[in-house]
């Protein structure tokens, strides 16, 4: 692909699609790269072998290191709570509290509707909902 620099004058550069950069990433031989990355090179091939092998084997991949959404559900109404403790005491906290609480209100919103979302997956793999997946 061609395109035009900064400088006004024409480049070529190389692109690749989003969802092809896994694959890419696979085909890096970890005798190639930087002693101090090789580690990481080779943790990463073997993280995408597993989750390919977890994917075709079980149809399904979790990743362990995300906390579900109903766990960041129950620490954020458990921050809410908190802040609106602390709010509480101090008489000063009471303004802050209306700027925070509306940042606690919108990503509690935006976990019940991730939750929501999910459950209707679920329900609908098991057959027991209304809603289809396309």
């Amino acid at each position: 692909m061609t395109i035009v620099a900064a400088d006004g004058k024409s480049r070529e550069m190389v692109c690749l699609p989003l969802r092809k950069l896994a694959g890419w990433l696979q085909t890096i031989s970890p005798n190639k790269v930087k002693p101090e990355i090789c580690g990481k090179v080779i943790q990463y091939q073997n993280e995408c072998d597993d989750v390919l092998y977890e994917y075709w084997t079980k149809g399904v991949v979790v990743n362990p290191r995300k906390a579900s959404v109903m766990e960041e559900l129950n620490q954020a109404c458990a921050d809410m709570k908190r802040d609106k403790g602390i709010a509480s005491l101090f008489g000063t906290g009471l303004n802050e509290w209306k700027t925070v609480k509306a940042a606690h209100v919108s990503k509690i919103r935006s976990l019940v509707n991730e939750a929501n979302m999910l459950i209707g997956f679920v329900l609908a793999d098991t057959g027991k909902g209304k809603i289809t997946k396309t």
